[in-house]
């Protein structure tokens, strides 16, 4: 019997497996936890829902799968291991680190190549040609000669059985363009643009993905210009930091961003935070939790703000619920996690979904419904510093609050007397082809007026 990897969840069309808990042979019970998989989300816990002895298992740490692949082979009838042919080991121990992997192996061919000598076209020689049936690479292997043009056929693995690897096919293209560079002239000049362009094949986009439907230029990084002056180093982006590149560029390429700056008094809500965490021997009180509060009374009230725009069928769709967006600082970078139906919570439930949301955050515990929906987001930079930022709109929402860090100021009271008060900046990123200048200031009038109307609970 095949277990599979089963949906997980709205857009998540591939993981990557991070740890494989079973070895063949091994006995399993309904609902043990086969194997832990990553995506662009969240990384996530799969577990078995047949019992039994497993007989085979195709995937290795590091392979890439999409919903419907098979994850393990068991036997459900026998208690007897059947003598099974397995996968060669390290066939799939490979991975695609990045979903941009064409840029990376650009770069990492021109550390050998100079620009001034580049070829106008690259001609990989004919070498010892295997058997087409005979290859053996992995999935992303095969995926990476693909996108270089570069058939597989005519290089010889390094591994064993001839097992071709990632490093076979990058030394194969890079002798390939070293003989070509020799037999054309040095004076020869080539775009960079255009070369780049010609190593790199178009991966599949998804309709539904438009934040990949357009590609960023690609420009070349000349490492030698830094090297001039001391050594460097170089990390790879991880899944997250990958796809929140692609995310935000795409959000600021395509949302003409406006940034509205404002101010409001938050005396009363630091005097109620200190008040209910004195007779409260629970969690403690964030004051995002009042922000979230007075934001969801002011999204309730001015819908538009909670609502995408189909701007290819001119449509504005509204939302009569609020997700609300947090954006969390985790080691492995940004993520956003939201408070599903928020509207329907009291400042309590907000508080706590907000602590324990963002616990599960930084331990890589959020599941895909953790990560999906969000209407609306805030991201604090509250807890840092720094005053005033402008925020990137968190695409298909159409506005995102930024906070930062309250600060003292001197006001006069009612008997004209200087007096200390608590100042908390924010700022509202809106998109301005759906929200105009005149409603930003109206939202957050209404917002500070929604702050300061909380002083009970």
């Amino acid at each position: 019997m095949n277990i599979k990897l089963p949906e997980l969840g709205e857009g998540i069309e591939n993981v990557e497996v991070t740890d494989v808990l079973v070895s063949k042979g091994s006995s399993i019970k309904i609902d043990d936890i086969v194997v832990v998989v990553e995506s662009d989300k969240a990384s996530m816990e799969i577990p078995t829902k047949q019992s039994g002895i497993v007989k085979n298992i195709p995937i290795n740490k590091g392979d890439t799968l999409k919903p419907g692949d098979i994850i393990i082979e068991i036997d459900s009838n026998s208690n007897e291991i059947d003598e099974i042919e397995h996968t060669e080991p390290g066939l799939s121990e490979e991975k695609d680190n990045s979903e941009n992997i064409s840029e990376n192996i650009v770069n990492s061919i021109e550390e050998t190549i100079p620009i001034e000598t580049a070829p106008d076209s690259i001609n990989l020689p004919a070498a010892k040609t295997n058997n087409s049936n005979e290859v053996i690479a992995t999935p992303s292997v095969r995926k990476l000669a693909r996108e270089l043009g570069c058939d597989l056929s005519v290089i010889k693995g390094s591994e064993k059985n001839n097992r071709i690897t990632k490093e076979d096919v990058l030394n194969y293209v890079k002798t390939s363009l070293n003989q070509s560079l020799s037999a054309q002239s040095n004076n020869k000049k080539i775009n960079l643009e255009e070369r780049s362009n010609h190593l790199e094949k178009k991966q599949d986009i998804q309709a539904q993905e438009p934040e990949k439907q357009k590609k960023a230029s690609k420009v070349s990084i000349d490492e030698e210009a830094f090297l001039k002056f001391g050594s460097i180093e170089k990390i790879l982006f991880n899944k997250i930091r990958s796809v929140t590149s692609d995310r935000m560029s795409t959000s600021w390429n395509t949302i003409p961003h406006v940034t509205h700056f404002d101010e409001v008094q938050i005396d009363h809500i630091l005097s109620l935070k200190k008040d209910i965490e004195s007779i409260t021997k629970s969690k403690k009180v964030s004051i995002l939790t009042f922000i979230s509060q007075a934001l969801i009374k002011t999204l309730y009230s001015m819908k538009k703000f909670n609502s995408t725009a189909d701007i290819q069928n001119q449509i504005l769709i509204i939302k009569n619920y609020i997700n609300l967006g947090i954006a969390v600082d985790t080691p492995n970078g940004l993520v956003v996690p939201n408070l599903k139906n928020a509207q329907d919570m009291s400042i309590k439930e907000i508080n706590d979904t907000i602590i324990t949301t963002s616990e599960k955050a930084r331990k890589g515990k959020l599941s895909p419904n953790d990560m999906s929906g969000g209407t609306f987001t805030i991201s604090s930079l509250g807890g840092i510093g720094g005053k005033f930022f402008t925020p990137i709109i968190n695409y298909p929402e159409v506005a995102i609050m930024g906070i930062s860090r309250a600060y003292t100021d001197i006001k006069l009271d009612s008997k004209n007397s200087p007096t200390k008060v608590k100042i908390l900046p924010f700022s509202l990123s809106y998109d301005h082809r759906v929200i105009d200048g005149a409603e930003a200031a109206r939202f957050c009038n209404l917002f500070k007026e929604n702050i300061k109307k909380l002083s009970s609970v």
